[in-house]
């Protein structure tokens, strides 16, 4: 169990969410559906460029704990591109 999911599943955290039942950091289930789905992770890195020549905005987020890539990665992509 990460901090996270501590925190998440302590008590006082569930009844002043009201939430009834525990959090799971990783539901495999879910992750099959989404994939199954197509909805999955894709180098979207390799058409940023092209978007941004054709005068598309994008937003790019990275979270405060981002689960795969870290923010320097993000930097680095960026001083690539511009």
């Amino acid at each position: 169990m990460n901090d996270i999911e501590g925190y998440l599943n302590r008590e006082d955290v569930r009844n002043e969410l009201g939430v009834d039942k525990s959090y799971k950091s990783c539901n495999m289930d879910v992750n099959k559906a989404f994939a199954l789905q197509g909805d999955i992770m894709k180098p979207y890195h390799m058409t940023l460029q092209g978007l941004l020549d054709n005068g598309i905005s994008v937003l790019i987020y990275a979270g405060k704990y981002p689960l795969f890539l870290s923010l320097f990665f993000y930097y680095i992509i960026l001083i690539f591109i511009f």
